[in-house]
């Protein structure tokens, strides 16, 4: 969902019959996702590096055959996106002889989160008497996970009745 916490696992799996001793992994992550943190732990010889959405990791990591190792980059998804989110990495390995490199891609769909919003209009009071002063009251509520940046109220009066004032300290 959108806004919601996401995790990419890019595993590296040497399917050679000689040993890498270098590895270089390059992730550039969607717009559509912030980057939050990563997990190399599984490849501690690897250093990280990131440059905006590009995430990097390099060094001198043996990974002998059909030896799999993995890092995990976590982020968050973008509360205003609908569509397909799709992460590419990057892998170029070498040894004394030899050099390869390879990618994968792995994507996911992603809807906007629907602002949900609750209008209550309170009159007071109930039965107001003719030339009786009369109050509204509008409470307004959100209850989506998305945070509203803008709101506009807007409250039509009846033709038989005169606007004399507003209060709105209540509103942030």
């Amino acid at each position: 969902g959108n806004g919601m916490p996401v995790a990419f696992i890019i595993g590296i799996t040497n399917t050679s019959l000689a040993t890498v001793d270098s590895i270089k992994l390059v992730d550039t992550l969607s717009i559509q996702v912030s980057y939050t943190s990563e997990d190399h732990s599984q490849a501690p010889s690897l250093a990280f590096s990131q440059n905006g959405q590009v995430l990097a990791w390099a060094g001198n990591q043996s990974l002998s055959p059909s030896q799999t190792v993995s890092v995990t980059v976590y982020g968050v998804t973008n509360l205003c996106f609908n569509g397909n989110v799709s992460n590419t990495a990057w892998v170029f390995v070498s040894n004394a002889c030899t050099s390869a490199q390879n990618a994968d891609e792995a994507s996911f769909p992603l809807s906007a989160v629907p602002v949900t919003i609750t209008v209550n209009k309170i009159v007071t009071p109930v039965n107001p008497l003719p030339g009786e002063q009369v109050n509204y009251r509008i409470d307004i509520s959100n209850s989506s996970v998305a945070t509203i940046t803008s709101l506009k109220v807007v409250d039509t009066l009846s033709a038989f009745f005169t606007f004399s004032g507003e209060d709105h300290s209540s509103a942030p």
